[in-house]
């Protein structure tokens, strides 16, 4: 459970399956009531600065059969005032694209 204000940090594993993946990107649309925090992102561990952003796409590259790639970055929920009274359910999907 998180509150307004809180950061939050996501994991998104992606991993090629049996055959090499090209020109890789992973794309995460988050809530409304969420706002992406500039310079979090990690590829592997390795931050890469504050040029990428998981909105409009962070890009992979290629990807060897089986490769797993880990991408860390954080967020943090907005105010409370976006929010109606009680619990709100915020569901995050990510999406991973390939030529």
């Amino acid at each position: 459970m998180a509150s307004p204000g809180q950061r939050i940090e996501f994991l998104l594993e992606v991993q090629a399956s049996n055959a090499e993946a090209k020109n890789v990107s992973v794309i995460d649309l988050l809530p409304s009531e969420m706002t992406f925090i500039p310079g979090t992102v990690k590829i592997n561990g390795q931050s890469t600065g504050a040029s990428i952003n998981v909105e409009p796409g962070v890009p992979l590259g290629n990807l060897l059969p089986g490769q797993v790639v880990r991408i860390n970055f954080e967020a943090e929920v907005k105010d409370a005032s976006v929010f109606p009274k009680g619990d709100t359910i915020l569901t995050n999907t990510a999406t991973v694209r390939a030529d």
